[in-house]
């Protein structure tokens, strides 16, 4: 995954440009300390970024709300699919990690992938999970994989030229896959059971369990054992990563010696790995190696500091095509509401009180504006109402430095504004915004650009919308939908 930010000062807002990810959605987070908590990052859910659409690898938003002049990290975390190897079914995409003794299982073997397919769990072509499995040069020990028509299968060589197999009697069940389709599978081999083989498989939410079996049990006469061959231990194909080459997402893998319980001998996590990770060490101390075009996909994190070189922006989280810097005159006293409240009740011979109502800053701003298209623009944010992000720089400049008194950023809406002219005739307006703050709308509240009908408001006729935008694409981030509905 790539991250590029970039500020752009046309509507005061950072560009946040992902490329090089599985078409799915993100997630995308903001907040002051890259080594915040996730429940810190959580909160800090950039506006339209709870699940972002990817598509053809590649995303864009843009965040209007950014801590002014000081520095910026933007976490970037897959949603769907979730974080893992991620590969798309090419030759030579996957990862390993060479052969080893504590990898020479010969009796019972517990074999588990943690995965999201593309397409889901009936794929329509085999695809390997986990497995030490290689057909050319006879070094079959076991591989668990998802057939085309949805089972699972266990093969297994006691010669490392013969194979053997035990398939489920159903298609995996998806009882325990989330919304994505991720879920666990698992497959035991019990070498000897009562004097024959049994392979039995599982489904799980997650590797962590619990595990559910599934199917009848894949019993067969006579004992049987694994051969002790030289394969690497691969996730995500065999034979060299040139067979049954998985597309979508593993997210773990796991074998044991033995069964559920038993001892872990590898188990590779993908997702818990930062992106573009291409080796690293398992807790069982296997080291993994990422092959070819397949690549983990893990959370990131990139930073930036935005300025608003000394100015105060009105922005408008309804349409921010209207954002616009603003020149504050002054602004009063700031008060706070009052956490309580009387009111009369019919009947009663006492007001019943209300206590511990959210209160917050109310304060009237004034904004001057000295020339007509300043005036108009004004008029258009304050006419179409809805919150108002009002955004004050932290460190203005000399020549600026009035804006540091105003009383900070604040979400607000603006109560019965009006205006006057300075002086009577001249061209300086003086906007008073009796402002009252209010929460920050949840991040799924996500604006709107302006309207045809809106657009030719602005502009007082269709000929001056032609004459400001001489071609649609010129048009193009100011308007959208006539049909678009945006609920505060």
């Amino acid at each position: 995954m790539t991250i590029a930010l970039q500020y752009l000062s046309d509507l005061s807002r950072v560009r946040i440009s992902l490329s090089d990810l599985p078409d799915g959605t993100v997630q995308v987070q903001r907040a002051l300390n890259p080594a915040a908590t996730d429940a810190i990052w959580e909160q800090g859910v950039v506006r339209g970024g709870r699940a972002l659409p990817v598509s053809g690898g590649v995303a864009v938003l843009d965040d209007y709300e950014f801590h002014a002049d000081t520095e910026n990290h933007y976490r970037v975390v897959p949603a769907d699919p979730g974080p893992g190897l991620f590969a798309r079914g090419q030759s030579g995409a996957y990862a390993s990690t060479p052969d080893h003794a504590s990898l020479d299982i010969t009796g019972d073997i517990w074999l588990a992938a943690e995965a999201t397919p593309d397409g889901g769990w009936a794929p329509g072509a085999a695809m390997a999970l986990v497995g030490k499995y290689s057909t050319g040069d006879n070094q079959r020990s076991y591989l668990l994989s998802v057939r085309g028509d949805g089972t699972l299968r266990l093969n297994w060589s006691e010669n490392g030229s013969t194979a053997r197999a035990a398939n489920s009697s159903i298609p995996i069940p998806t009882d325990d896959a989330d919304a994505t389709g991720r879920m666990a599978v698992a497959a035991h081999l019990d070498v000897n059971f009562g004097g024959g083989t049994r392979v039995t498989f599982y489904t799980a939410p997650t590797l962590a369990g619990p595990w559910t079996a599934f199917g009848d049990p894949a019993d067969a006469e006579g004992t049987t054992s694994i051969f002790a061959g030289s394969a690497e231990l691969a996730v995500g194909a065999f034979s060299g990563g040139a067979q049954e080459n998985f597309a979508g997402v593993l997210h773990a893998a796991e074998v044991r010696s033995g069964d559920a319980d038993g001892t872990v001998v590898a188990n590779p996590d993908f997702s818990a790995q930062v992106g573009g990770t291409t080796s690293f060490a398992d807790s069982a101390g296997r080291t993994w190696t990422v092959h070819g075009d397949a690549r983990i996909i893990g959370v990131e994190v990139a930073s930036i500091t935005p300025s608003l070189d000394g100015r105060v922006w009105l922005k408008s989280v309804r349409y921010p095509g209207l954002n616009q810097p603003v020149t504050p005159a002054e602004y009063g006293d700031v008060g706070h509401s009052d956490r309580s409240g009387a009111f009369a009740v019919s009947g009663a011979s006492l007001p019943l009180a209300v206590t511990d109502h959210a209160g917050g800053r109310d304060h009237p701003l004034i904004l001057v504006t000295r020339d007509q298209a300043a005036e108009d623009k004004l008029r258009v944010l304050l006419r179409l109402g809805g919150v108002i992000f009002v955004h004050v720089p932290a460190s203005p400049p000399a020549g600026l430095d009035g804006n540091r008194l105003l009383p900070g950023s604040m979400y607000a809406v603006a109560r019965g504004w009006s205006v006057r002219r300075a002086g009577g005739v001249s061209d300086v307006q003086l906007f008073n915004l009796p402002l009252q703050e209010v929460r920050k709308p949840a991040p799924d509240v996500v604006g709107t650009t302006l309207t045809v009908g809106q657009l030719i408001a602005q502009h007082d006729s269709i000929e001056s919308v032609w004459a400001a935008y001489p071609s649609i694409r010129n048009m193009w981030d100011d308007i959208g939908d006539i049909n678009d509905l945006v609920v505060i």
